[in-house]
């Protein structure tokens, strides 16, 4: 027990001299997968909590796209507890995609807004995406990632 209690002081000491390191560039070490996908119609993402981050920067990595004229816009919803509805996120959409492509989409608060690219606004506390198609007999594969911020 000593030995455990010894080796997480240790463990503390060395987050505390990496945090100012952290805080520099507001990047958290902690990135995950969102969202892996093959859709054809507008579909709702699972929900996640934020439960400690100010923001995050999601990557969207379009890998197939077919049919006539198709279409694929990704968007984020926060929900609202006291009226239990999603609401959209301002401005948190990704450009529409037609076609294979990569995008990045950075929800942070005090950041210059840039459309589709850069939203000045907190990550909610639960959120989740929305992927809407349209086009004739649309397809997407995707992937949708998350690097949080604090």
């Amino acid at each position: 027990m000593k030995r455990f209690l010894v080796a997480l002081a240790l463990a503390a000491f060395a987050l505390v001299d990496a945090a100012p390191a952290i805080a520099q560039t507001n990047v958290q070490n902690t990135c995950a997968p969102v969202w892996s996908a093959t859709l054809t119609t507008t579909t709702n993402g699972s929900e996640f909590e934020n439960r400690s981050y100010r923001g995050a920067r999601f990557l969207l990595d379009v890998t197939a796209a077919s049919g006539t004229s198709p279409s694929l816009t990704v968007k984020f919803q926060a929900y609202d507890s006291v009226t239990d509805k999603w609401i959209d996120v301002p401005g948190a959409a990704f450009t529409a995609k037609t076609a294979v492509s990569t995008d990045d989409l950075t929800i942070y608060p005090g950041i210059a807004a840039t459309a589709n690219e850069k939203v000045s606004d907190v990550l909610p506390f639960k959120w989740r995406p929305v992927a809407t198609i349209s086009g004739t007999t649309p397809s997407f594969t995707f992937k949708l990632g998350v690097c949080y911020a604090i």
